[in-house]
């Protein structure tokens, strides 16, 4: 399945970055889908390092004042 988006130039860029990184480290080519995917899964291992807690909704000051 195939699906589009759109990224600027900036994100481009920083995805080209990383995509040098990761090829540097793995000895080939490698995908956006692939740099998308690891970035993902850092995040998802720095989150159950240091899970941040719940907040009830509307926790914000003044959210439900008037």
């Amino acid at each position: 399945m195939s699906t589009k988006i759109e990224i600027g130039e900036e994100t481009r860029a920083g995805l080209n970055r990383y995509a040098s990184v990761m090829k540097q480290r793995l000895g080939r080519r490698v995908t956006f889908d692939e740099v998308i995917k690891e970035l993902l899964e850092r995040e998802r291992q720095k989150q159950l390092v240091s899970p941040v807690p719940e907040r009830p909704r509307g926790w914000r000051k003044g959210k439900n004042a008037r």
